[in-house]
């Protein structure tokens, strides 16, 4: 009897070690296909790099995501990585920072690595891109400058809806230009159109993706030197790689894929693509905003010009 009970117990122990055993392949066999998630936030109005889509549904806004150029190129990255991006409602891009930097979002997609504000960040190198900061003038003008500093003599205009950074900002209060904000495009561009500001300065793409949607890409000028190169990174929060170790591995994932991305050079490629969507889709615009000035350089040869 006591050997019955012996070889009963012997097998169920092999029934629970080969049925234990299928779990842990069948286990492992999900991993593989697995998708994990992970929550992200960008600019929410920075064309070609990000901005938040939405639709209309019963008279109400219904936020999509984001879209733009790191949008593509991350949103690959992470496909053959097996994450999905999770895009999280704000109507700020200040917010947004801020969310990532407290933990409550895990990354972001573009931060300047000069702010001030990224003391809860970690970046992931290389850099997605190199931003050209420049300035948009009328063509008439645009041969006044040949340095920086002789556009301490003109007067200037920042937009405050685009997110240039800190460094930006504290070079021109040390240079002291005579510079005046406004709250959007329409506002910067009605000024530089009416000659009531000389010139704007901007990131050269968001300039001219800006000026495309406002249909008057053909009347202004950009200048072809820029004058500052700002990197622009995928950023962590901390607190999240802290409370992940799969956070930390997917960091290191991102680091190996850019810095393919950052030898191919693919990343002017698809702003090309992207200036062409806002090209196309506003292109009836063209002329029906502003006074007519002097027209220049088509976007496709502007396009072939290095940043």
């Amino acid at each position: 009897m006591k050997q019955l009970k012996k070889i009963s117990s012997v097998i169920l122990f092999l029934l629970l070690f080969i049925s234990t055993s299928n779990a842990q392949l069948e286990y492992r066999k999900m991993d593989k296909t697995r998708i994990d998630q992970i929550s992200m936030s960008s600019f929410i109005d920075y064309p070609p790099f990000a901005k938040t889509i939405s639709h209309e549904s019963l008279g109400v806004t219904v936020f999509d995501g984001y879209d733009g150029v790191f949008i593509t190129v991350l949103e690959k990255i992470l496909k053959e990585l097996k994450y999905a991006p999770v895009y999280l409602d704000s109507k700020e891009t200040q917010k947004n920072i801020n969310d990532v930097r407290f933990g409550m979002v895990n990354s972001f997609i573009g931060l300047y690595y000069t702010d001030d504000i990224n003391s809860g960040v970690e970046f992931v190198m290389p850099a997605v891109f190199t931003n050209p900061i420049t300035v948009m003038m009328l063509p008439s003008n645009i041969s006044k400058v040949k340095s920086v500093k002789d556009l301490q003599k003109l007067k200037g205009i920042v937009r405050t809806d685009e997110y240039l950074g800190d460094f930006v900002r504290d070079r021109l209060k040390q240079l002291d230009f005579d510079i005046e904000y406004v709250d959007n495009a329409f506002d910067a561009f009605n000024k530089i159109i009416s000659q009531e500001r000389d010139y704007l300065i901007t990131s050269k793409y968001n300039g001219m993706a800006k000026a495309l949607e406002f249909g008057i890409y053909d009347r202004v000028s950009f200048a072809k030197n820029a004058m500052w190169n700002l990197q622009m990174f995928f950023a962590f929060s901390k607190t999240s790689l802290r409370d992940s170790k799969k956070l930390k591995e997917l960091k290191s994932s991102l680091e190996l894929a850019l810095r393919k991305i950052e030898k191919e050079n693919t990343i002017i490629t698809e702003i090309e693509k992207e200036l062409r969507k806002v090209e196309n889709k506003y292109r009836y615009h063209k002329g029906t905003i502003f006074s007519d000035v002097k027209k220049k350089t088509p976007l496709s040869k502007e396009l072939k010009e290095k940043p």
